[in-house]
């Protein structure tokens, strides 16, 4: 009986170091928010970076002084009533540290009976700045749709 108990604390430990290296190696920002106070227990070096952070310590440390810095909460509605195993997702304005302004993407769920939120972050201001490049050209390209479906045939 105890070597069995022994080998299930083994494979916990193993599970909970994939677990880890998954977390803190992943190309995308990942997170976990308190509820009760509002305070980034977890996050990843990809989250911070976004943030202009080197180190996701730095960068959890900085928020629990500051909590409204940055835009992070701010952008993270707080009085939502969580549904189980729905994926809440939306975006707004932020700043890095330094004060650049960028545009990020939250998708979120509420875990643990809404104590908590475990969320994924992008910087999407690429995308929206390619978008608004775009736009001209594709006005134009309606415009010139809509001349020639008028032309009688």
């Amino acid at each position: 009986m105890e070597e069995q108990l022994i080998a299930t604390n083994r494979l916990i430990k193993k599970s909970e170091e994939r677990y880890r290296a998954l977390f803190d190696n992943a190309l995308v920002g990942l997170f976990r928010l308190r509820l009760s106070d509002g305070v980034l227990t977890e996050a990843n070096l990809e989250a911070a970076k976004i943030f202009g952070f080197e180190d996701a310590d730095e960068f959890r440390g900085e928020l629990a002084r500051d909590p409204e810095g940055y835009g992070f909460l701010s952008n993270i509605p707080m009085g939502i009533e969580p549904v189980p195993n729905k994926t809440y997702s939306f975006s707004g304005r932020a700043h890095r540290r330094g004060g650049d302004p960028f545009w990020v993407q939250f998708s979120v769920r509420y875990t643990e009976g809404g104590a908590f939120i475990d969320g994924v972050i992008k910087d999407i201001t690429e995308q929206l700045n390619s978008v608004e490049r775009l736009r001209p050209a594709i006005t134009e390209a309606r415009r010139e749709q809509a001349v020639a479906e008028a032309k009688p045939v």
